[in-house]
C-alpha cells in the first residue's frame, strides 16, 4: 500500500504533467492562429496592393485619355492635328483602356468616337462635339471616385 506521501507526490507529478501539455497545446495553439492571422493579413495586404496599383493605372490612363479629348476639341479645325489626335484617341482604346475602364466609360468614349466621325462628316456640329466629350471626361471622373472609395473606405 502506498501512503499518503506517495499520493501526494503522484499527484503532483500528474498535475505537473498536464501543466506541461496544457503549456504546449496553447503554445502550438498560439503559433498555428499567428501563422493563419499572419497569411489572412498578407492576402488582404497583397489585394490592397494590387487595387492600388490598378487605380493610379486608370488614374494615368484616364489623365492621358482626357489631354487627347480636350486637344480633340481644341485642334477641331486643324484638319492634321485633329487626325492625329483621333489617332491617339483610338490607340488608347483599343490598348491601356480595355485594361482599366469601366462599362460606363466605354459606352461614353464609343458615343464621343462617334461624335468626332459625324463632326468630320459635317453632320453633328461643334457643341455635340464638346458636349460628348465632357460626358466622357464626367464619366472618368466618376469612375475614379468610385473605384477610389472601393480601394480606401472598404472594410
Amino acid at each position: 500500500m502506498q501512503n499518503k506521501n506517495g499520493d501526494v507526490k503522484n499527484n503532483f507529478l500528474n498535475i505537473d504533467n498536464a501543466t506541461k501539455i496544457i503549456s504546449s497545446i496553447i503554445t502550438v495553439g498560439g503559433f498555428i492562429w499567428g501563422i493563419i492571422t499572419f497569411q489572412t493579413e498578407q492576402r488582404v495586404n497583397e489585394t490592397l496592393e494590387f487595387r492600388r496599383k490598378l487605380w493610379e493605372k486608370r488614374l494615368d490612363t484616364y489623365n492621358k485619355l482626357s489631354e487627347i479629348t480636350g486637344k480633340l476639341i481644341v485642334y477641331r479645325n486643324n484638319q492634321q492635328a485633329f487626325d492625329s489626335l483621333q489617332e491617339k484617341f483610338d490607340f488608347l482604346y483599343y490598348s491601356s483602356m480595355v485594361m482599366v475602364e469601366d462599362t460606363l466609360v466605354e459606352d461614353k468614349m464609343i458615343s464621343f468616337s462617334n461624335a468626332i466621325k459625324d463632326y468630320k462628316e459635317k453632320r453633328k456640329t461643334e457643341i455635340h462635339l464638346k458636349f460628348k466629350a465632357i460626358e466622357l471626361m464626367k464619366e472618368m471622373s466618376k469612375s475614379l471616385k468610385k473605384k477610389q472609395e472601393l480601394l480606401f473606405y472598404e472594410e
